[in-house]
């Protein structure tokens, strides 16, 4: 029924310019001989791209009448707008063409989930270069939203235990002071920050217990807005928050292996170290985060 409404619009502007020129004419529209106009059917979509099997989505491209042969599409990528990497997707080229006797093309796009960032969303800006024997109409241009989804399958509330080690104290500048020797353990705290499946939690310090250890200070753990905290996404966990100085913390995932979750953290002064952080009661983290 859509591409009918879309066939009988383009009839109804073609047919209305040729009567105005021309009052005399009576112009009958011929769906498999008369003139084909071709466009893009929606202006905008999205793109889900889930970790487990293909993620796709198929953007139409009309035209007001079919052919007994293949046609070809041709589309590019509008450089200026488009905020998506070409890794982050695939145009399926075997999809660029009006079948036969068909009155869309399906243009099948995937989505590379280990390519696309962690959170937010990327635009594909898709212009309309042409359609085999056919003339553009004025929706020569559509943009697909594309952003990683990851259901949270359970929460990881709880107190683990961490042993941190390959320390090194920052400049003040986010370089390295010094480097030092050893390690340290203690536990940390996790409480949901929300609902649980909101992937956010509370933790009592950013720093694993640097600062308690190293500098004699209170821990890493911000107030307010700033509230110590970490944010589940996918395969990875991202610090949220900062610390009482007002530096911020990145988290980088080395490995996941079980119960033992191993990251680098690095805060805007310098400071650096390494984290084994081991699930409470031992039990394995999320299937996603794996790696070993």
């Amino acid at each position: 029924m859509k591409k009918n409404i879309f066939k009988f619009a383009a009839l109804f502007i073609f047919s209305s310019v040729m009567l105005t020129s021309c009052e005399e004419e009576t112009v009958t529209f011929d769906g498999r001989n008369g003139q084909s106009i071709a466009a893009f059917r929606q202006d905008a979509q999205e793109l889900a791209v889930n970790s487990e099997g293909e993620s796709s989505v198929t953007v139409l491209v009309d035209v007001t009448t079919v052919s007994n042969q293949d046609r070809a599409v041709v589309v590019s990528i509008d450089p200026d707008r488009s905020t998506a990497e070409a890794a982050d997707y695939v145009i399926d080229p075997a999809s660029l063409i009006v079948p036969a006797g068909a009155y869309n093309a399906e243009i099948k796009i995937l989505g590379n989930f280990d390519e696309l960032p962690d959170s937010g969303s990327v635009d594909l800006v898709l212009l309309l270069d042409s359609v085999e024997g056919a003339t553009l109409d004025t929706r020569q241009e559509t943009s697909v939203s594309i952003f990683k989804v990851c259901p949270i399958t359970e929460s990881l509330a709880g107190t683990h235990t961490y042993v941190q080690y390959d320390i090194s104290v920052g400049n003040g500048s986010g370089g390295i002071q010094q480097t030092l020797s050893g390690s340290f353990d203690g536990t940390i705290t996790w409480t949901e920050n929300g609902t649980p499946d909101s992937g956010k939690y509370f933790i009592g310090d950013l720093s694993f217990g640097m600062y308690p250890t190293v500098y004699n200070d209170g821990p890493a753990t911000g107030t307010g807005v700033n509230k110590a905290g970490v944010e589940w996404v996918c395969n990875k966990i991202k610090a949220t928050g900062k610390d009482q100085y007002g530096d911020s913390f990145t988290y980088t995932m080395v490995s996941v292996s079980g119960p033992i979750m191993t990251f680098k953290y690095i805060n805007g002064y310098g400071d650096r170290g390494t984290v084994d952080l081991i699930r409470q009661d031992g039990e394995n983290w999320p299937d996603i985060m794996q790696t070993n």
